[in-house]
């Protein structure tokens, strides 16, 4: 239910960052790009700091603490008018944030049994687009540029969300009969680092085999992924003339997807190692990347419309195989004395990438170097290929990578 509540308020204000900047507040698009790397760059600098503190404080005052700041964060872009202002509530949002995340995701591992993992991070996320596509297509048709001030109420929305969450979290930490926060009371049976592994620190665990592959892969494919959607995709729909409108209902359609499709998906990577299926979310985002290369070529709001839903469905594909699995192997190599710090380290690479990705969509669009930025992306979702199915995958365990058993012929899914 926190999920949901959360989703909603998230699902308000993401398609329209890069619409309410450039085009209520006139910030110009390579500063836009700036702007949005200035979260991910502190969420990347505190990734670790907050990982240690969930192993070693607990989950709660760490969601506590980073649900206040994401909410103070959307009432201080509310109220912004210049872009210090909206860059002090995104250095606030990008804190809260990754203590969210990583509190979120180490509770998960803790308290939900391995085999159940998997399902449970796409159901999960299932649930979050099916909140993302309602509240995406609502606010679609209520903010538009005609009412700049509806764009703020949408942001005063998101933050009276996150503080609802966190009361509803609040609540599941207090109702578990045994807290997560308690080290040593639970041990992750059967983890690459030991049944009763001791607490670690970061060099001991970069030395595990498979954390250097996971880290790499996790910052390619957050290279390629969200910061392209979210600043890219809507920068480059603007820059062909695209309205608010269009890109509001091209990411609900990525939400409807989601939705409509994820269970099957979670079925379906019962019998697919993990590591194919993150190869698979690269080669269907490389081909989002070719696609919105069509959106310089159509005319009219309408085909653009089109253009925009088809990249933001087939990106929605790449995402039901991406979000259950990859955090599944992150919680499945680690201890849980170790599991909040394991978390931080995939975390902090998808937060690092989001980094450079943001500044480079901004600095080539703003550029003109559209089609640079394009083939650039398509060739890194190459390497996300290589480096999950050469590299990683020969270093996992089979439980780890979704093998618990060899499967007949006739079950056998590979997805590459």
């Amino acid at each position: 239910m926190a999920v949901v509540v959360d989703s909603l308020g998230t699902g308000a204000v993401l398609p329209f960052y890069v619409v309410y900047y450039r085009d209520v507040a006139h910030v110009p698009v390579p500063h836009i790009g700036v702007l949005i790397a200035l979260p991910l760059v502190l969420g990347a600098l505190t990734a670790a700091p907050a990982g240690y503190a969930t192993d070693r404080v607990g989950v709660g005052p760490v969601l506590a603490l980073g649900s206040v700041l994401a909410s103070s964060a959307q009432l201080v872009t509310a109220s912004a008018n210049s872009e210090i202002g909206f860059g002090i509530g995104l250095a606030l949002l990008g804190l809260g944030m990754v203590g969210v995340n990583v509190a979120t995701a180490t509770l998960i591992g803790r308290t939900i049994p391995r085999p159940l993992r998997q399902p449970f991070f796409g159901i999960r996320f299932m649930a979050m687009n099916m909140c993302f596509a309602a509240s995406g297509a609502l606010v679609a048709f209520y903010v538009t540029l005609d009412h700049p001030g509806r764009f703020r109420q949408a942001f005063l929305a998101d933050a009276v969300s996150w503080l609802l969450a966190l009361t509803l979290f609040m609540i599941v930490l207090h109702s578990l009969t045994q807290p997560p926060t308690l080290l040593g009371t639970v041990r992750a049976r059967g983890s690459e680092l030991g049944a009763a592994a001791p607490s670690r620190g970061y060099l001991q665990l970069l030395r595990v085999s498979s954390t250097l592959p996971l880290v790499t892969l996790a910052f390619l494919l957050g290279l390629v992924g969200y910061p392209q959607l979210n600043v890219a995709l809507p920068a480059l729909a603007r820059y062909e003339g695209a309205s608010s409108t269009s890109i509001g209902v091209a990411f609900a359609v990525n939400g409807l997807v989601i939705v409509a499709g994820q269970l099957y998906v979670v079925v379906r990577l019962q019998v697919v190692r993990r590591t194919r299926a993150l190869a698979t979310t690269a080669l269907l985002w490389g081909s989002v990347w070719a696609l919105a290369g069509l959106l310089g070529v159509v005319h009219g709001a309408v085909m653009v419309t089109l253009v925009l839903a088809l990249c933001t469905s087939v990106f929605a594909v790449g995402e039901t195989l991406l979000q259950p699995t990859l955090p599944a192997i992150t919680n499945d190599v680690a201890d849980d004395s170790d599991r909040g710090r394991f978390n931080a380290l995939t975390n902090g690479a998808e937060t690092s990438s989001f980094v450079v990705g943001s500044l480079a969509a901004g600095l080539l669009i703003g550029a003109g170097l559209i089609p640079w930025l394009l083939i650039s992306l398509i060739v890194l979702c190459a390497a996300a290929v290589i480096v999950a199915v050469r590299v990683l995958e020969p270093r996992l365990p089979h439980g780890s990578n979704g093998v618990v058993a060899a499967p007949t012929s006739s079950a056998s899914v590979d997805l590459v």
